[in-house]
């Protein structure tokens, strides 16, 4: 066994996606902001003869007169392909760091890349059930993982291709479960209508978890192990949710309370398969603000995220696969000394998880 214990972290930023990715990442802003250079990185070369003076002005405005003259028709595709706001432009800096991401997005985009929460191709997808077929063959990781449930020693697990978020940049971020792609697909479209900004990641994983008695009765994808024990096993998919701000990311949490959790048995105005204690986490803070994320560079007011709780998560892997365990950390020890012996190589991490999943981990149904 591998132990490696490391400190995931939300870090400051401002004000959107992209400007507290470059913070995070400690990329200098050129000297020089030639947005040409993002032309030829986007291989859109081509495309710049049809932005005609005309059309450069239709898109820039008044912040055309701004911009060196050579620079302003690639300003203007920029703008037009959705990359950075003429808006934008009167911050250069904001601007400038705004378009070098979305460069890096798009030339670098993951196989687990969606595309942005608004566009019509990502909520099409949440149509297509994932490939869960590699993840079912994965027999022996499920067995030993389903030993440990049944034992006590874990409430559950999540199993998924290894490093599928590594990729993925941005400090404002949850990554959100569920089984009903039905639910995911109504999830995104009432962010879109509510104008939260960000980029859709998604994975298939399958997962498994104690089933709470006070839930109701149980479903066909309960097993019943030894000693009682009734487990949920099943399909899910998993979202990173990559948005634009912290106030986005703050909106998000209200939203999944208000429309994405159930609080009675026949509660109205929920999306499709609400459940009592949806699964959302994102990264504990470095700097020492634990599960208080909080956007203090931006302009305006500072918007923190209370009520989060830190957890650890244990992270197994192999050249394959990864599974994710979510401890109190009071139960850390033990479960470690459980994997002691296999061949994985086990990660510690500290994340931030809503209550209602908190109140799981501790024995409650809400």
């Amino acid at each position: 066994m591998k132990l490696v214990v490391s400190h995931l972290a939300v870090w400051s930023g401002a004000r959107p996606w992209v400007l507290g990715l470059l913070f995070a990442l400690a990329v200098p802003v050129a000297s020089a902001m030639d947005y040409r250079e993002l032309i030829q990185q986007l291989d859109l070369v081509a495309i710049l003869p049809t932005i005609t003076p005309a059309r450069t002005t239709e898109l820039l405005g008044a912040q055309r007169s701004a911009l060196p003259e050579q620079q302003q028709s690639a300003a203007a595709l920029l703008v037009a392909i959705g990359a950075i706001s003429a808006s934008d432009l009167r911050r250069p800096e904001v601007a400038w760091a705004q378009a070098q991401t979305y460069v890096r997005v798009v030339t670098s985009a993951p196989t687990t890349f969606l595309g942005r929460i608004a566009d019509s191709a990502t909520l099409a997808d949440m149509r297509q059930p994932p490939d869960y077929t590699s993840l079912l063959a994965a027999d022996s990781v499920l067995q030993v993982l389903g030993q440990l449930v049944a034992k006590g020693t874990l409430t559950g697990y999540d199993l998924r291709e290894r490093g599928v978020f590594d990729a993925t940049p941005g400090p404002y971020w949850f990554v959100y479960s569920h089984s009903s792609r039905r639910h995911l697909q109504q999830l995104l479209a009432l962010l879109a209508s509510e104008q939260v900004g960000g980029w859709v990641y998604g994975t298939a994983k399958i997962s498994a978890y104690q089933f709470r008695d006070d839930w109701g009765r149980a479903g066909p994808d309960v097993a019943v192990l030894a000693g009682g024990v009734q487990i949920v096993q099943g399909r899910e998919t998993a979202l990173k949710l990559v948005f634009d701000s912290a106030r986005e990311q703050a909106h998000f949490r209200q939203l999944v309370d208000r429309y994405a959790k159930k609080d009675t048995a026949d509660e109205p105005g929920l999306i499709a398969d609400a459940w009592w204690q949806p699964f959302y986490y994102t990264a504990n803070r470095a700097d020492g603000g634990g599960c208080n994320v909080a956007d203090t560079i931006g302009a305006g007011p500072s918007v923190a995220l209370p009520d989060l709780h830190q957890i650890a998560m244990v992270v197994l892997s192999d050249d394959q696969f990864e599974a994710t365990l979510t401890l109190l950390p009071a139960k850390v020890p033990g479960v470690l000394s459980a994997l002691q012996g296999s061949d994985w190589t086990l990660r510690v991490d500290s994340v931030c998880v809503n209550p209602a999943y908190f109140r799981f981990l501790h024995g409650d149904h809400k």
